[in-house]
């Protein structure tokens, strides 16, 4: 990061805590990222692009800065990839081409809105009443067209009209009559009722389907079935059409994968996997900085398990060498040469049922390190006044090498210079 970048980001950040010191209670902070998340499918006031983009970073950094005390760049990118996750389907070119080269399809969807958003009659006493006031349109020659004998030319008989001959002898509720009618209110607010099987009813649809529904807004599988049930055409003929187009202008599959995401992220809040997933990332800062706190414990703790193992190693080895002082007040090492260590003399040794590495001292029958090495002055010997010891060079040169067999003649030596006095 450049040092513009840098101190631009130091001047966000350093705002960024002094407006969450103020305004914002530390135990809210948690939750202002999981807001965020949520920001741009809740129908705020103000423009779709500082609800879905600027208004959940402003959140998310004021969360973190008040958690951690500086805006975190992940988690504000975290953000910024949910907001994009939540923007409007867009449609791929083929599918777009597909609307514009066969316009007839959003009529169709238009025209099946349309007859799904009327009110059915079915109760025959209802529907004879209106058939008696004419208040139904496309009952047949008796109806907008005259009768057979007197006006036979006013009635286009085609297959669009079929249901309109066949009706007319029959009235609404009766037997052999329609069993139904559809009622929908136009343009002008008035109520008007057709026999669903009428071209009535076409001529009335396509007045009142001036523009076409647009579709632009789906994308995939939702495209898809909007065009199949609304528009006449099969799954097989749009997968063929659809497909073609796909050839010539590309798949788009990137976009696709986008309109996925977007398309599951659309749903409305509610015990769903969307719900679920919007707050699982909108508390990402507060479950990271969590985590930062329990990482920096953590650390704390082995810290301080490092410096207690090194205070008693301090301690033990200044504890050991208090008693090296105290068996050697002096500073002349047994290895150095000097006086004798033991009352008795002769070489230190373990005997028989002696513990591992120790030795009797000759003073009070205790035990005493035997030592790791030579001249490594490890041994506790105490003195006596007028005693002397020899080193263990000295040892191994009265036995030519062998230290047992050394010892063994200073052993001798010592015997009969006690008995000259």
């Amino acid at each position: 990061m450049g040092n513009p970048l840098k101190k631009a980001f130091k001047s966000i950040n350093k705002a960024a805590n002094k407006i969450a010191d103020k305004l914002i209670p530390k135990e809210l902070a948690p939750f202002l990222p999981i807001l965020g998340a949520f920001a741009p499918g809740l129908g705020l006031t103000g423009s779709a692009v500082f609800n879905q983009y600027i208004l959940p970073q402003i959140l998310t950094a004021a969360s973190s800065a008040k958690m951690s005390g500086e805006i975190d760049p992940t988690q504000q990118a975290i953000t910024g990839i949910m907001s994009a996750l939540q923007g409007p389907v867009k449609q791929t070119k083929a599918e777009a081409a597909l609307l514009k080269e066969n316009p007839e399809l959003a009529r169709q969807v238009e025209k099946a809105n349309k007859l799904a958003d009327a009110t059915t009659i079915t109760d025959k006493a209802r529907l004879k009443e209106l058939a008696q006031a004419g208040d139904i349109e496309g009952l047949g020659i008796f109806g907008d067209y005259g009768t057979v004998f007197d006006a036979p030319t006013k009635i286009p008989f085609t297959e669009k009209t079929f249901g309109d001959f066949l009706g007319g002898p029959f009235q609404p509720g009766d037997y052999f009559g329609p069993q139904e009618i559809l009622s929908f209110t136009d343009d002008a607010g008035n109520i008007r009722y057709f026999n669903p099987e009428s071209s009535a009813l076409d001529d009335f649809l396509a007045t009142e389907i001036t523009t076409p529904i647009d579709l632009s807004g789906l994308s995939g599988q939702e495209f898809k079935d909007a065009i199949v049930e609304g528009g006449n055409i099969s799954k097989k003929g749009f997968d063929t059409k659809l497909g073609a187009l796909q050839k010539e202008l590309g798949s788009q599959q990137g976009l696709q994968a986008l309109n996925k995401a977007r398309a599951f992220f659309d749903s409305p809040v509610g015990f769903n996997y969307p719900t679920l997933a919007k707050v699982g990332i909108g508390a990402s800062p507060f479950l990271a900085a969590q985590a930062g706190q329990l990482k920096d414990e953590q650390e704390a703790l082995l810290a301080q398990q490092e410096a207690d193992r090194a205070a008693f190693n301090d301690s033990r080895q200044a504890l050991t060498e208090y008693f090296r002082r105290l068996s050697d007040p002096t500073g002349m090492f047994a290895a150095m040469g000097g006086r004798v260590g033991a009352q008795e003399g002769g070489i230190m040794s373990a005997a028989p049922g002696m513990p591992q590495d120790m030795q009797v001292d000759g003073r009070n029958g205790t035990f005493i390190p035997m030592g790791v090495k030579e001249k490594a002055d490890d041994v506790p010997a105490m003195l006596s006044k007028n005693e002397f010891v020899m080193t263990a060079d000295a040892v191994r040169g009265m036995g030519n090498g062998d230290v047992n067999a050394g010892a063994q003649k200073m052993y001798d030596l010592m015997n009969s210079l006690e008995a000259r006095v």
